[in-house]
């Protein structure tokens, strides 16, 4: 992100969806202050918006996401779903945040492998 050869457009959607990640948080940081069951929601929304403009990046020609954007996505929704699941569910079930990470990777592998309009050869 922010970094290499990228277009002027390129660089601006980027700083538009760390501006979106930054005032979504920020927000539910407030909105959700009382409630320490969906305080997990402070990380998943924000993570959901970076891991969305990633996969925009990818299948726009020219554009290019890097893997440390998608993992660092990734661990923030696993790790917040996983809170989230616990914290509602309580005894019921529990839920580890390496398996929702692990499932979601392997989400985004098949996507980029059907949708990237340029694969590495």
């Amino acid at each position: 992100m922010l970094r290499g050869a990228k277009s002027s457009n390129e660089v601006r959607f980027e700083l538009v969806v760390t501006g979106l990640q930054l005032v979504v948080g920020a927000v539910l940081y407030v909105v959700l202050q009382g409630n320490a069951q969906l305080q997990p929601l402070i990380v998943f929304f924000p993570g959901l918006i970076m891991l969305g403009g990633a996969i925009y990046q990818t299948i726009t020609p020219d554009w290019r996401a890097g893997w440390v954007t998608y993992v660092i996505a990734i661990l923030m929704v696993a790790i917040s779903l996983a809170g989230l699941i616990n914290n509602v569910m309580g005894e019921v079930i529990h839920i580890d945040w390496w398996i929702i990470a692990i499932a979601s990777l392997g989400i985004i592998l098949i996507f980029k492998a059907l949708y990237d309009p340029s694969p590495k050869d």
